[in-house]
């Protein structure tokens, strides 16, 4: 892992991914309310400082800022064609 450094233990990043998919959700639902919605500041605050699972080390804001930017303008999407897609049951 080219980021070996960033993540203290391999829950800090389960963490994360979770996170980056609730935010995908929150971002890109048109159910939740504009004025709901996830800002940039609280998912920074939210994900900054995993405690002990991180060995106490925060992760870089600006780090977290781009993952912000990035999920809010490329929503995660399936494809049409996934094999394991709600067609396939």
């Amino acid at each position: 892992c080219r980021e070996r450094d960033l993540f203290g233990c391999v829950d800090v990043a389960y963490l994360l991914s979770f996170s980056m998919i609730m935010l995908n959700t929150d971002l890109h639902n048109a159910n939740i309310r504009a004025d709901k919605k996830m800002s940039c500041a609280d998912f920074v605050k939210n994900n900054v400082n995993y405690g002990l699972s991180n060995q106490g080390t925060p992760l870089p804001e600006p780090f977290l800022i781009s993952i912000y930017h990035n999920i809010a303008t490329n929503q995660f999407r399936t494809s049409d064609t996934d094999p394991f897609g709600p067609d396939r049951y």
